[in-house]
């Protein structure tokens, strides 16, 4: 099975013991590290456009309620 995942600044560590696409000779990495100071928010506008180019649909989202932060405090 296959996903998309796109990791942009989150904390690596739990990272470690997963190997993505089989290929344990590559580490988990992110956006953050080439683009320091990477936010979710700049990005999120990215993706969802280019899923919808790709994928052919467009995303109206004006006004959805924001989903609560699930990341560990």
């Amino acid at each position: 099975m296959h996903g998309f995942a796109l990791n942009v600044c989150p904390s690596l560590d739990g990272f470690r013991h997963i190997v993505p696409c089989g290929i344990g000779d590559r580490p988990v990495g992110s956006l953050e590290q080439w683009i320091p100071g990477i936010t979710v928010e700049q990005v999120k506008p990215i993706v969802v456009r280019s899923l919808g180019t790709v994928f052919r649909f467009q995303c109206h989202n004006a006004g959805a309620p924001k989903l609560p932060d699930s990341s560990p405090q």
